[in-house]
């Protein structure tokens, strides 16, 4: 069942969004006069949105999520056919291999960024709680189903009851303001976990009213075009009269910048900026 009332240009965005999901974009992008861009979410996460025990991929999770439930036989680890449920969910590409990843390139960047930025998130330790920049640990017990999944815990308390196991987000690529859709403003923080993050003026109304209506947090993290100048994405895009839906990637999506965001340039982290007011900065 598609989403009443809307103009959806590719039907496909209902396998990377729940339908109520997708008319509450379109109603926010109204509601708030901007384009809403969002990147497509892995297919398989979708069906954990919401569900008891998942949660949302954090700004400091970098980790990639695997596509597909893969087949696992290690030797040295006794491991014979293991086929762990981890489609969909972020998972250690190491432990689960190539066969949880649609193609080979998806793999060698899944254990990239594994080992050059998301491992120093992981606990090494045993204690009672994990500390705020090392909140992540993963599941290896070949005798239970997600073995070589990512998780989090409640309240940070080591305790099986209190394990999360983390899904894609929605990942916002830009919102951008109708009445002046060329202007690329941001400011820069730290969060608690010591990653820093990246907003426009309009994400936190945006977010907390989205997140509100989904029911759970699934924007959890600023703009794409804040901190990156590249458009190799396929995104999906909430017009601000509130029902079109049009659907952009590579050089469509740069086109789209180019002609209907009149020039709107997307920032690249470490390259000038210049004052914007308070904070504010305009990229």
């Amino acid at each position: 069942m598609l989403a009443k009332g809307l103009s959806v240009e590719d039907p496909a965005i209902y396998e990377h969004m729940r339908v109520q999901d997708v008319g509450i974009f379109a109603i926010a992008a109204k509601l708030y006069k901007v384009y809403i861009l969002v990147r497509r979410t892995n297919k398989a996460s979708v069906k954990y949105i919401g569900k008891e025990g998942f949660v949302a991929k954090r700004i400091d999770c970098k980790a990639k999520t695997a596509d597909r439930n893969p087949v696992i036989s290690d030797a040295k680890l006794k491991i014979k056919d293991l086929q762990p449920d981890v489609a969909g969910l972020v998972v250690d590409p190491r432990a689960v291999g190539p066969g949880a990843f649609s193609h080979t390139n998806k793999y060698d960047k899944a254990v990239s960024i594994w080992d050059n930025d998301f491992k120093r998130h992981l606990d090494t330790g045993t204690g009672a709680y994990l500390s705020d920049t090392t909140p992540y640990a993963v599941q290896m017990d070949p005798a239970k189903p997600r073995y070589g999944a990512v998780m989090m815990y409640r309240i940070g308390q080591r305790h099986e009851n209190t394990q999360l196991f983390i899904h894609g987000d929605y990942d916002l690529f830009s919102i951008v303001p109708v009445d002046d859709p060329a202007s690329n403003i941001f400011v820069e923080r730290t969060t608690s976990s010591g990653v820093n993050d990246v907003r426009g003026k309009q994400l936190m109304d945006v977010q907390n009213w989205i997140n509100g209506r989904i029911g759970v947090s699934m924007i959890l993290h600023g703009e794409q075009d804040h901190f990156s100048d590249t458009f190799d994405d396929t995104v999906d895009v909430f017009f601000p009269d509130g029902t079109t839906v049009k659907t952009r990637a590579g050089g469509a999506l740069r086109l789209f910048f180019q002609q209907e965001l009149q020039g709107r340039t997307l920032h690249r982290t470490g390259t000038p900026v210049a004052p914007a007011g308070g904070l504010w900065r305009r990229g």
